[in-house]
């Protein structure tokens, strides 16, 4: 699949890259963690001074251990304006948007 992605190459699907891309899509299906409505959902927001970004995270019993699993994610490029906020307002503008978000 790496060869599909390349600069400058024309796209050409060959078998050998279907076979590829069907069993990452395998893989990454196989540990998709779906939320638990009843449960509490964890938020982790983050800002630079460029962008701000979000992931949800849900604790889950796996195999008799609770573990913190990521939902979902996103981030989102800051225009102009949101560069100029300091550190605070940034993260907070974070916890906003993503709690909108998810």
């Amino acid at each position: 699949m790496n060869k599909l992605i390349k600069k400058n190459l024309d796209f050409v699907s060959t078998s050998e890259a279907e076979a590829a891309f069907v069993l990452t899509k395998e893989k990454l299906m196989q540990h998709q963690y779906w939320p638990v409505l009843e449960k509490n959902l964890i938020l982790f927001a983050e800002a630079s001074d460029v962008a701000i970004s979000g992931i949800s995270h849900q604790e889950q019993d796996v195999v008799g251990k609770m573990k913190i699993r990521p939902i979902a994610c996103g981030s989102k490029i800051l225009n102009a304006t949101g560069r100029r906020y300091g550190a605070a307002k940034a993260e907070m503008l974070a916890a906003v948007k993503f709690v909108q978000k998810f």
